[in-house]
């Protein structure tokens, strides 16, 4: 998809590993980011094809309104990995069309660098098409605590979530390992954009 002056980013890694902080930080600095989870909720709107889809799989997950219950689809989907595959084997080519559409746009544009975050990057099958893979990790307590602040959560239910990712492997990958120290993030952010740039 990146033509030859063109650079397709993808920064993946573990739910609560840091990674849309370091893309927040990399778009502060001039980079298009594409934001896969900001895509997800695009593709599940009330009415859309994705959605009913996710009613049918899964049952009662819409409001009264005819819009997505997102605790009610968190609890089905999120209890056993089987289920939780079966979320992204429905989701997952909506999100993808989304995602191509706007790296076509931004390329078209004249971007010569897009970003995007995505968490699941093995089961996208972008990958052969990325430049560069960042892969962000952190400790799992120090994971499991962003969780729980995040979505907030009990321990409990953030360990469920842990166990149903599993860690993205595959060549070419930068590791960054997010312990929170803002000045070792923005010193990654610095270095891989001048990278990317020469």
């Amino acid at each position: 998809m990146s033509g030859k002056n063109n650079r397709l980013v993808c920064v993946t890694g573990l739910t609560g590993s840091g990674k849309s902080t370091l893309c927040r930080l990399l778009a502060q600095k001039g980079l298009p980011v594409i934001y896969s989870d900001q895509v997800a909720r695009q593709v599940v709107e009330k009415g859309s094809p994705c959605l009913e889809e996710l009613a049918k799989t899964f049952g009662e997950i819409l409001m009264p309104d005819g819009s997505l219950n997102r605790a009610a689809l968190a609890k089905a989907a999120f209890c056993s990995p089987e289920k939780t595959a079966q979320l992204n084997r429905i989701t997952h080519p909506y999100i993808m069309a989304r995602i191509r559409a706007e790296i076509h746009r931004l390329f078209e544009k004249g971007e010569p660098i897009v970003v995007i975050e995505i968490p699941l990057l093995k089961e996208s099958g972008i990958a052969e098409e990325c430049d560069k893979i960042i892969l962000v990790t952190a400790d799992e307590e120090i994971r499991k605590r962003r969780i729980m602040q995040r979505d907030n959560l009990t321990a409990e239910a953030a360990e469920e979530r842990m166990k149903a990712q599993v860690p993205y492997e595959g060549e070419n990958v930068v590791v960054f390992e997010n312990t929170g120290d803002m000045e070792k993030l923005h010193q990654f952010a610095d270095d891989l954009i001048r990278n990317l740039r020469q």
